[in-house]
């Protein structure tokens, strides 16, 4: 080790182009996926779960009860929409809009 730290203080400008290069590469390897519709095998594009419910294992006594009382009282997952409308004075809450909403 002591040879590689004094050969990195010797050649600094050497150390700063291979972490360079070494960022570039990485950089382009994660990009990759995003911007190649099927991209290598060994590169697999990020996927984020923000469902809370994933977070835990199927096992867990918690979600295990959650869904046994969403089976119970046949519960579903909802779906929040929200309507605006900003020509009326009184925003969605005429008969108008209503009527759209409801249809």
């Amino acid at each position: 080790m002591k040879k590689l730290y004094k050969w990195s203080i010797a050649h600094p400008r050497s150390v700063i182009w291979i972490t360079s290069a070494i960022t570039i590469v990485i950089a382009v390897l994660a990009a990759i996926p995003s911007i190649y519709s099927n991209p290598p095998s060994f590169l697999h594009p990020l996927t984020i779960d923000t469902d809370p419910e994933n977070m835990l294992p199927q096992d867990e006594p918690v979600r295990v009860f959650h869904n046994k009382m969403k089976r119970r009282f046949n519960l579903h997952d909802m779906i929040v929409v929200g309507v605006i409308n900003e020509e009326d004075p009184d925003g969605v809450f005429n008969p108008e809009s209503l009527r759209n909403i409801y249809s």
